[in-house]
């Protein structure tokens, strides 16, 4: 394994084993390595019934909530758990390397505790307590957890954070005595209060360490339009997503401590969800833009069958209108588009269309805990865009983008718990 100096994980090799020798004593293997240093993960046992046979729903492939992978079983928990602690289990973008995630470490902790349950397995349930003493550790004094995963600054990406408190949430909802547990999750909380920025229409919970500042922002990856929109900071790309996800957060924090504090910043949080979510700037506008850009959604197959001159105008539609959005919303700012698409953010050049199904995602679990109309419809235009775009198709065939059917399939698992409507239980059979 090679690890650069702030802890992203470089390289991982394996190491065969080569010689194994058991006595009552002892155990002594052999690996064939030329790594330094190899990690070898030893569990203790405390007697031989503690070793079960892996069931075969063990070893199922388990989506990885919030993450880009799947884990099959106790081994695969090892890819993610290296060095003491949680990283992804894949290369991140743009600098090919494993980046701490707390994302990967809540799907662990929610993964292993399902098949602790269903099996009566312990080790699996010490496997889920280690991933999240793993956790616990990883902390910073001042509450945050940070990954790096776009520069060597180590930045905090606020999700990921989130992720960091949602497991905590879980864990102490289990032991409300752990003094400990609580501890981390009160600094956990009080360190995402402070990430929401004052914008016109309420506080707006950021989406990185590098939107405090432009200076930061251009060590990133991306680039942006620069926009003071609802008097945010050029820095601030109003992403939604962890904007939602922040603000269902610390609403959960107070929900399960008693811990009040923040409500005044939650409630100012809604206030901007509500506000951004109800923007239908330029309408007309936006639905000749998006009928273009509708093309782009279509899978191969479907695209082949067009005539030729809309086969023309899908070429213009990536080619040309996609990389013109940003400055379409910076001047008309609006988020959902005309037939149900939720984009990501207002200001950054990009277009990831995989996360309209992480935004759908967060808007069940925000209806959840906010039934609020404007939430409500949002969320239901989006469904129906999913199923009618041909998205889901167009996900399917873009490795990249596939992981986000695995948020399609959680965001209607939420959807069938709230609404009676059968077409989404149907739609999640599918």
């Amino acid at each position: 394994m090679q690890q650069d100096p702030q802890g992203h994980v470089l390289r991982v090799d394996a190491a065969p084993l080569v010689d194994l020798a058991l006595s009552p004593k002892e155990l002594v293997a052999g690996f064939a390595s030329q790594a330094d240093p190899i990690e070898i993960v030893v569990w203790q046992l405390p007697s031989p019934k503690a070793l079960q046979p892996a069931s075969a729903l063990e070893g199922s492939a388990w989506y990885m909530l919030g993450s880009h992978t799947a884990v099959r079983g106790r081994v695969d928990v090892y890819k993610h758990l290296v060095a003491g602690t949680v990283y992804e289990n894949r290369l991140a973008w743009p600098n090919d390397w494993r980046v701490f995630s707390e994302n990967d470490a809540h799907a662990l902790h929610l993964t292993l505790g399902g098949l602790a349950r269903a099996t009566g397995d312990l080790m699996l349930q010490a496997m889920r307590d280690q991933v999240m003493l793993a956790v616990i550790e990883r902390q910073s004094e001042d509450g945050g957890f940070r990954h790096g995963e776009w520069t060597a600054l180590m930045e905090s990406h606020y999700r990921l954070h989130c992720s960091a408190m949602h497991l905590m949430m879980d864990a102490l909802d289990e032991r409300p005595d752990d003094m400990r547990l609580k501890s981390a999750l009160q600094a956990a909380a009080a360190f995402m209060s402070r990430q929401a920025v004052k914008l016109s229409f309420g506080h707006w919970f950021l989406h990185d360490e590098l939107e405090h500042s432009v200076d930061k922002q251009k060590l990133g990856p991306f680039k942006w339009v620069p926009s003071a929109l609802f008097g945010k900071a050029e820095s601030n790309m109003l992403v939604l997503n962890s904007h939602l996800d922040a603000t269902i957060a610390l609403h959960r924090y107070a929900q399960l401590t008693g811990d009040n504090q923040y409500a005044e910043l939650v409630s100012s949080a809604r206030k901007a969800a509500t506000a951004v979510l109800g923007l239908r700037s330029a309408d007309g506008l936006y639905r000749l833009v998006f009928w273009f850009v509708g093309l782009t959604f279509l899978p191969t197959s479907a695209a082949r069958r067009l005539p030729a001159w809309k086969r023309a105008l899908k070429r213009v539609a990536w080619k040309y209108i996609i990389p013109v959005l940003p400055d379409l919303k910076a001047r008309f700012p609006r988020l959902v588009m005309p037939g149900g698409y939720i984009d990501r953010e207002f200001t950054l050049r990009t277009f990831a269309h995989d996360y309209h199904a992480i935004n759908l995602m967060d808007l069940a679990r925000y209806l959840r805990r906010f039934d609020e109309p404007v939430v409500r419809q949002t969320l239901v235009q989006g469904l129906e865009f999913t199923r009618q775009s041909g998205i889901l198709l167009r996900w399917q065939e873009l490795a990249y983008q596939r992981y986000a059917l695995g948020f399609w399939a959680e965001a209607l698992y939420h959807v069938c718990t709230l609404f009676s409507d059968s077409r989404y239980r149907q739609w999640l059979g599918e």
